[in-house]
């Protein structure tokens, strides 16, 4: 009596679910215990149902086999969608305005974002195009800075209207992001090599009376200014000045001088 019962319900279940895949009601992904079913349950099956599933997990098998089981872009994130989002009135989640269409920056071009994604790849080519300097200028003031203790735009961090511009120097920021972009196809080693070799970097930094007195903040860089050692590169100074410096690249490096007090797990031999 019980047997009886369960093969009715099942037999009604097959026929429904039979039904849906055949008239594509139902997801094929969703249709495991279907599957499982089919494989274990011949016996009650419907006429009709096995039939009507053969392309759908023919398809199944192709998909399964065509998996790449080892990727190198697995890991990788995918692009979303694109949403609209919400003006917040002095930045308060409960102030909600209207939604603001994406676009690229105001201060740039306002140029709205058409791509159906998140739009990240077209806000990147953007940033990177020949007719925006925006990112060439703020990286080369960014590298000039490291080198020379001071950007040729004082406020490396903010090149906008709140921040400090380059002055007498923007000629000289203009030619250098554009050289950035063009001659050096954005190669922050070949514009390092640039500015290293350059009359400017190769100053001394001793003052002159007369130049001190005419440009006493060194603006115009009438000499090289003094600027703090990082602790690299005073050791590597020490190591060369005592013949200690190995110049091949990839070596073993120089071991450091461990006090007694720089105890713990994995402590390497003191130099």
């Amino acid at each position: 009596m019980q047997c009886s019962w369960y093969g009715r319900a099942l037999e009604a279940h097959l026929r429904e679910a039979a039904a849906d895949l055949a008239t594509g009601a139902v997801d094929p992904g969703s249709t495991s215990s279907l599957d499982w079913l089919l494989a274990n349950l011949w016996d009650v099956a419907p006429e009709g149902v096995v039939s009507r599933t053969a392309a759908f997990r023919s398809a199944l098998g192709e998909a399964l086999d065509a998996r790449r089981l080892d990727s190198r872009t697995a890991p990788a994130l995918l692009d979303g969608s694109g949403v609209d989002e919400r003006l917040l009135a002095r930045g308060m989640a409960r102030a909600a305005g209207d939604p603001v269409p994406r676009a690229f920056l105001s201060a740039v071009d306002g140029t709205p974002v058409e791509a159906p994604g998140s739009g990240r790849l077209e806000l990147a080519q953007r940033l990177v195009r020949s007719d925006n300097p925006l990112v060439s200028r703020a990286w080369v003031n960014r590298v000039w800075s490291h080198l020379f203790a001071r950007g040729l735009a004082p406020s490396v961090d903010d090149l906008g209207v709140m921040g400090t511009g380059p002055g007498a120097h923007a000629p000289l920021l203009d030619h250098m992001a554009r050289r950035f972009m063009g001659a050096h196809g954005w190669s922050t080693k070949a514009l390092i090599r640039e500015l290293m070799l350059s009359s400017t970097y190769r100053q001394a930094s001793r003052a002159d009376a007369a130049a001190d007195a005419l440009d006493p903040e060194n603006v115009l860089l009438h000499r090289m200014p003094v600027k703090r050692l990082t602790a690299e590169a005073l050791r590597d100074a020490v190591l060369a000045v005592s013949g200690d410096l190995d110049p091949q690249r990839f070596g073993r490096p120089v071991p450091i001088h461990l006090t007694e007090f720089m105890q713990g797990r994995g402590r390497p031999g003191s130099g």
